[in-house]
């Protein structure tokens, strides 16, 4: 975001309450800002409705339901909201608690096991709350929940963003589905919101379901490149066990067997948020049972059950000079068609990614990520059957669509983060080795 599209800038007082102290994020319909509540000098998180959206009836609306529904949530693992009101301008404004830590989005890549469940124990806790009060989230995705760590305390999950909760009716969903605000998100989309009817607490179990998945697995029980065909997928596809999806060792049978259940197609066909919070805990329990000094060794991580049963190369050259014997890698072997920086490289490193330099004799290579290669440079590497993975600024729409069009299969933009390289990488490479087993 330009410093010129900020509505306020650092210093700026709104509402006579909140000094603003820098930017956290922008969403869709908002900025959040890094604030500090001046009569009880404490930080906070500034939520501001954008302008074009003021005299949006259905924006305006949901942007006011997100504080009320989220302030009638007193919930641990509900974010805490403090205020709401306008600014001088009449821009609306929603203060609330500044939490420290990444999004789901940025963690899947590296969850061990015990990890993703007791993530999904914690937002099972707070869904039974909520729909005991009749409050659906309907848009429970990674990006929506926050993981915020303390120095001597637990992990603690906290759901964000309620903006589409307790729309009272079917007539107002389709209202606000024509002014061009989608209700949910097409990966995380239940049936029955993608057929426009009644939303019950049964779809934030799918769309739970959907993330568990994805934490397990790494990828999301459909693949789709646009919101039409990830809508088909969810009403007629029957997701494959994630043992299926799995590259190492698969998950505890009943976590499989729970997962499916989440993602029947039918709302009645699901296990309430209850039932799915007393089957995970139950599997939780077994797995710290296995965890005991006495017992097996440890689930692996995310990055270690990524890794192929097939044996790399007798020494994977890395970026560095130093070499990766066959067999005791605990990371996945990256090719690079080009240079890196070494920032880079230690963050693919630390997302169970090893890097190395793409040579006419490197064996065994499965994926392969091009910086800055040129067209007829991905096209051949394209013809070597390998995992393709390219970057470009998202900007450039004439570059994403000539990139598809040369067999690229995942594309990252610029600048690159390693957390989102990493996901892309994974990405590519499952659904290569998924075409090859086929």
């Amino acid at each position: 975001m330009n410093e010129s599209d900020q509505l306020y800038e650092n210093g700026d007082v709104v509402a006579g309450l909140y000094r603003v102290d820098g930017v956290l994020g922008e969403g869709g319909m908002g900025i959040v800002y890094r604030a500090t509540q001046l009569n009880l000098d404490r930080p906070v998180a500034l939520k501001v409705l954008l302008p074009e959206y003021m005299d949006h009836r259905t924006a305006a609306e949901r942007f006011e339901r997100e504080a009320r529904v989220a302030a009638t949530l007193h919930h641990r693992n509900a974010v805490e909201i403090y205020d709401f009101g306008a600014d001088e301008q009449g821009r609306l404004y929603i203060a609330m608690e500044h939490l420290r830590g990444d999004t789901l989005f940025k963690e899947i890549p590296t969850l061990a096991l015990p990890r993703a469940l007791d993530i999904s124990l914690q937002i099972t806790d707070v869904l039974i709350a909520a729909h005991k009060l009749h409050l659906v989230h309907r848009d429970l995705k990674p990006d929506n929940i926050f993981l915020e760590r303390g120095s001597t305390t637990k992990e603690r999950v906290v759901v964000v963003d309620f903006g589409l909760a307790f729309i009272p009716d079917q007539e107002g969903m389709m209202r606000m589905t024509q002014d061009g605000i989608f209700v949910g998100t097409p990966a995380y989309l239940s049936p029955e919101q993608a057929r426009g009817r009644e939303i019950t607490p049964a779809a934030d179990v799918y769309s739970l379901g959907c993330m568990l998945y994805e934490m397990v697995t790494s990828v999301v029980p459909f693949w789709a490149d646009n919101a039409v065909d990830y809508t088909a997928h969810h009403l007629y596809s029957i997701p494959k066990p994630m043992r299926e999806n799995c590259f190492g060792p698969p998950p505890p049978q009943e976590l499989d067997d729970l997962v499916l259940a989440m993602l029947a197609k039918q709302p009645g066909d699901r296990p309430v948020a209850q039932v799915v919070h007393d089957r995970l805990a139950a599997i939780h329990a077994r797995l710290e049972d296995l965890d005991r000094p006495e017992a097996e060794p440890p689930l692996p991580s995310r990055a270690e059950r990524m890794v192929s049963s097939a044996s790399p190369a007798a020494t994977t050259p890395t970026l560095t000079g130093q070499n990766t014997a066959a067999g005791g890698s605990e990371t996945t072997p990256l090719a690079i068609a080009g240079q890196i920086e070494e920032s880079l490289a230690l963050g693919l490193r630390a997302n169970g990614l090893m890097p190395f330099s793409l040579a006419p004799q490197s064996a065994a290579v499965e994926v392969v990520y091009a910086p800055n290669a040129s067209l007829d440079q991905l096209r051949e590497l394209h013809a070597g059957g390998v995992a393709l993975v390219a970057d470009t600024d998202p900007s450039d729409l004439f570059r994403v669509s000539n990139l598809l069009r040369v067999g690229v299969n995942e594309v990252v933009s610029r600048p690159v983060q390693p957390d989102e390289l990493a996901r892309k990488v994974f990405r590519a490479l499952r659904r290569r080795r998924r075409t090859r087993s086929q």
